[in-house]
Parts: C-alpha cells; sequence; structure tokens
C-alpha cells in the first residue's frame, strides 16, 4: 500500500479515475484522469491531454506518473480544475489578468506575478 487515508492505493495495478497531479515541483496542480477500456485498454488524460491507448497499463503512456504521483480526487474537483483554467484563458484573452499559474503548469508558480487579494468591502 502507499499513502495513507483517503488517498490509499495499491502500488499495482492502477486504477481508473480522477487526479491532481504537478508537472513539476511548487507548480500548479493540473487535473488528470486515467480512464480504462476493455476494448480499448488504459490510457491518461493530463491537464487535457490525451495520450494513446495501450493495452498495458505500464507501457500506456503517462499512467504510471498520474497512478503514482497524483492525488485522487472526486469527479467535482477535476470539473473544477478544468474551469479555473478555462476561466484564466478567457481573462488573459481580455486582459484583465496577465499572469495565472494554471496555464503555465511546468513551471514553478510565480508568486510576485500573482494579483493581490483584495478584501471585499461590506455594505
Amino acid at each position: 500500500m502507499r499513502f495513507r487515508g483517503n488517498q490509499q492505493r495499491d502500488v499495482w495495478p492502477p486504477r481508473a479515475g480522477h487526479f491532481r497531479l504537478r508537472l513539476c515541483r511548487r507548480g500548479w496542480s493540473v487535473p488528470a484522469k486515467i480512464q480504462y477500456s476493455p476494448i480499448e485498454g488504459w490510457r491518461a488524460i493530463v491537464d487535457e491531454r490525451e495520450f494513446p491507448w495501450h493495452d498495458d497499463p505500464a507501457y500506456a503512456e503517462s499512467v504510471p506518473r498520474v497512478w503514482h504521483y497524483g492525488l485522487i480526487v472526486d469527479k467535482s474537483v477535476y470539473d473544477w480544475c478544468l474551469d479555473v483554467k478555462r476561466w484564466a484563458e478567457k481573462e488573459i484573452a481580455e486582459r484583465r489578468l496577465d499572469y495565472h499559474p494554471t496555464l503555465s503548469p511546468e513551471e514553478p508558480i510565480k508568486r510576485m506575478r500573482l494579483p493581490p487579494f483584495l478584501p471585499q468591502r461590506s455594505t
């Protein structure tokens, strides 16, 4: 067994499900998914990038990485991660933001470039 608590799982074989995965140290956690089909085999989807199907999960690109290093999450958290990325893409396109870590998950988060969080004034 690897991990503890609700993250506990066997080292191998993997199971299909939803995950969050960091692509680099101190980087943004991206949504990831392992899919299994009896006809197609195994495949991983990492940050909306679909990898090819393979019969053996050990040889399916990115499946071992997601299984060993990803954190298991619900589908709602997976969908939220995708929504944050789409929101950031829209805000940058409309020039309301100039940086968001969801759009460069292969790099560590640049804390000095994040917009400040200002408190809301109550009326």
